[in-house]
């Protein structure tokens, strides 16, 4: 991505879309542990499973995702302000796992949250949301406290469905 093409202002997140080519069919999902599987994760919090975190029921013929980035410290809340404002949902789970699918080194540029899921720890009773990130050990995903602010590396699944 050229950072001289997507200079924003203070609060105005950038947008990456990828080619009509590249949206993604959730026809062929087959839960997030497949999905898990077909992505070759190194490292997966023992807590992203089926049984926390269930996918969407209906069928979506296309899903067009944007990944979101703000300059600035922010919270989830002014992320998800933002995303409706732009007529965009968060991504899910499923659907970071399914752009992971389809293009395995997306994470490799930065941190990608899904803020459409929510994971409830009730031990600590806080609301968890997943996380795509890349060491040198390789791909994981984690789930990080959904209040806390997130930095400028951080990026945002947004999805756009076609009608």
């Amino acid at each position: 991505m050229d950072p001289e093409k997507y200079k924003a202002k203070k609060n105005e997140p950038e947008i990456y879309s990828p080619k009509e080519d590249k949206l993604i069919s959730l026809k062929q999902k087959g839960g997030i542990e497949d999905l898990l599987e077909r992505g070759s994760w190194y490292n997966v919090d023992s807590r992203i499973n089926s049984d926390n975190f269930s996918g969407k029921d209906e069928k979506i013929e296309g899903l067009e995702f944007s990944v979101l980035r703000f300059r600035e410290m922010i919270d989830a809340e002014s992320v998800l302000a933002d995303m409706e404002l732009q007529g965009l949902e968060p991504g899910t789970l499923e659907e970071l796992l399914l752009v992971e699918v389809q293009a395995p080194d997306f994470e490799r540029q930065w941190p990608v949250v899904a803020l459409g899921s929510v994971f409830h720890d009730k031990e600590r009773d806080i609301d968890l949301v997943p996380v795509a990130y890349y060491t040198e050990n390789g791909r994981g995903i984690r789930l990080t406290n959904k209040d806390s602010a997130f930095g400028d590396e951080y990026r945002f699944l947004a999805i756009k469905l076609k009608k």
